[in-house]
């Protein structure tokens, strides 16, 4: 009887010690969760072990990346800059992060170049800023 008793004793405790071990294993054999759908991803590998032996250039305007999914080109984040003050006839572009000329000012069917302002938005006449004008209305 008390071979029988320390046999089950054993057993159990195997039993006890697979569970632990099986609830381990399938952490570590768990594949990652990968998003093959996902439009701002060009994949060049879906195959993390391929992508130890490839060379690859992304576009302008992405990155490369690796991970456990494969490799691949992904969206560039915008640029972050703070935005900063420009001299007169120039505006902040956030999306270059840039001081950027100014467009001129439209004035009827024409633009009146930098530095200048509509005078006579009526005849297309623009003036230096100050500058004299007529106060004649034109017809189309």
């Amino acid at each position: 009887m008390k071979y029988v008793v320390l046999l089950v004793g054993l057993l159990v405790g195997a039993c006890a010690t697979t569970e632990d071990v099986s609830d381990v294993d399938q952490t570590v054999r768990r594949k990652p969760k990968c998003d093959y759908s996902d439009p701002t991803v060009q994949w060049v590998s879906k195959s993390a072990h391929e992508c130890d032996s490839i060379n690859f250039i992304c576009p302008s305007g992405y990155l490369q990346f690796w991970s456990d999914c494969g490799c691949g080109c992904t969206v560039a984040p915008p640029p972050t800059c703070e935005p900063a003050y420009c001299l007169a006839g120039y505006y902040w572009d956030a999306a270059t992060c840039a001081c950027v000329q100014s467009p001129g000012e439209v004035c009827g069917a024409v633009t009146c170049p930098v530095g200048e302002v509509c005078c006579n938005a009526s005849c297309g006449i623009c003036t230096p800023v100050g500058g004299t004008c007529t106060p004649t209305t034109c017809t189309p």
